[in-house]
């Protein structure tokens, strides 16, 4: 490396820390509320347990602990996630910083935001370091990034490790040499993560592992896409009996009692109104997109074209340099695409009946986590685009980062407007006017003051949940 080179590093990485840096002050200078679930699985994984070890076994399988509504969710990642999240939440209240921010969220977004980074420095080009930053700053700015509050870390998670498998993908397409194909059944340890993280990473799975299958029939005999094959079947396979009997013995082992069936989406409604659920799923699709840029629907589409130029790039590039079909590599990149607004559906379908129609349809959806898992695939489906259009396209590549810096600042722009819309729902307003109210208590080590507490609606009546908000405040109170 040159000395320019070592410089021109040391920018980028420096501007770099600066973007991370005000990403934490445009997240933690918020109030965010405190979900009334939240304060219910926070007080649960910070309760007092005999033995150490053996009592964190105990909270993650605790089932009904871990989700209100007593389902086997087989998630058990997921509460692992939460409870790290807890404690680090109980350790800046013992400092002094009460809040009911999500610490391992922003952990999370910013290690995703570093591999954009890092693999546009690794590209060993003068464009790509800028074009990962350009990306990275736009990843960012995403409302489901920026609007986080302590519940489920596990959608970050989700989007995070779904968005570095695809990445690896990726990178081992443009590898030289062929991997070992020892090397293959390392991807069992990403598979079961992704699968044990939350239901969208079962979806994302099963689409992974499918393009994994599709690139190894494309590719020849490679018996590391063979090996990497095998391993995420294996993971279904290890997911599958885990759900049908290693997971409830686990759970009345350590818990003593038998845990309610696995929740079951309503699926039918694929059989009975199949237009009308994709209907559902690219309707959400598209929203959660124009939220990502700015609430412009134009420069939605121009987003959407951009990761379809991308992908046809991709698909030229390999089918060139590997000697395999154009259309299978095109198949492959939008299948995953496509997949996104087929896991909405698959949500609609999960809350149909319940009050989560509500967040469906209401616009709630699209500011916070729920669509976390989608944009992590669709930032990794962004990255690889901006790369490999900036390889074809050299006079094009300061219009990409320029491209991706408009929709930071149009997102930006949009979070005043966001945030009342979040205040304003009626499944949030009694959070965000009760939040106030709990921070009081635990600074002051008081009850809640209830001449003050907001009227109850039927989604988180203050009744229901007061037990839940008495044990978070004396969990947290200094």
């Amino acid at each position: 490396m040159h000395h320019s080179t070592y410089a021109r590093a040391a920018l980028v990485a420096g501007v770099f820390v600066l973007l991370l840096a005000a990403s934490a002050l445009l997240q933690w200078s918020r109030t965010p509320l405190l979900h009334p679930e939240g304060a219910a699985y926070a007080s649960a994984y910070l309760r007092e347990e005999p033995r150490w070890v053996g009592g964190l076994v105990r909270k993650v399988f605790d089932a009904h602990a871990n989700d209100l509504s007593h389902y086997f969710r087989a998630r058990e990642a997921s509460y692992a996630l939460d409870m790290v999240d807890a404690f680090l939440l109980l350790a800046s209240h013992r400092a002094g910083w009460v809040h009911t921010h999500s610490l391992l969220h922003w952990i999370l977004a910013s290690l995703l935001a570093l591999c954009f980074f890092w693999l546009g420095l690794r590209s060993g080009t003068r464009w790509g370091p800028w074009l990962g930053l350009a990306l990275a700053v736009w990843f960012l700015t995403l409302p489901p990034v920026v609007f986080q509050f302590w519940f489920r870390t596990a959608k970050i998670a989700t989007g995070v490790v779904g968005a570095g498998c695809l990445l690896a993908w990726w990178l081992a397409r443009s590898q030289r040499e062929p991997a070992s194909p020892r090397w293959g059944w390392a991807w069992l340890a990403p598979a079961l993560l992704l699968l044990f993280l939350d239901e969208m990473g079962f979806w994302f799975a099963g689409v992974l592992g499918a393009l994994f299958l599709l690139t190894w029939r494309l590719e020849g005999r490679s018996r590391f896409l063979r090996n990497a094959t095998l391993a995420w079947a294996a993971a279904g396979a290890v997911k599958l009996f885990y759900m049908a009997w290693a997971g409830p013995a686990l759970i009345f082992l350590t818990q003593h009692y038998h845990p309610a069936r696995v929740k079951r989406a309503h699926l039918e409604l694929f059989w009975r109104e199949p237009l009308g659920m994709l209907d559902k799923g690219f309707e959400s699709f598209f929203a959660v997109l124009r939220e990502g840029t700015g609430g412009s629907t134009s420069l939605a589409i121009l987003f959407l074209l951009f990761l379809g130029a991308g992908g046809l790039a991709l698909a030229r590039r390999l089918s060139r340099e590997r000697g395999a079909g154009f259309a299978g590599y095109a198949t492959g990149y939008f299948a995953v695409l496509l997949s996104c607004p087929i896991m909405m559906a698959l949500i609609a379908a999960d809350g149909a009946g319940t009050a989560n129609d509500m967040v469906f349809w209401s616009g709630v959806m699209n500011l916070v986590y729920y669509s976390v898992p989608a944009w992590g695939i669709v930032a990794a489906l962004a990255f690889i685009s901006v790369i490999e259009l900036g390889t074809r396209l050299p006079r094009g590549r300061w219009v990409l980062a320029g491209f991706l810096c408009v929709l930071a600042i149009f997102n930006l722009g949009r979070i005043p407007a966001s945030q009342k819309t979040l205040r304003g729902h009626p499944m949030l307003r009694e959070a965000y006017e009760m939040t106030p109210l709990i921070y009081d208590a635990i600074t002051r080590g008081v009850p809640v003051d209830e001449t003050k507490v907001p009227p109850s609606t039927d989604y988180f009546p203050y009744e229901l949940f007061k037990p839940h908000y008495q044990a978070f405040i004396r969990r947290m109170a200094p």
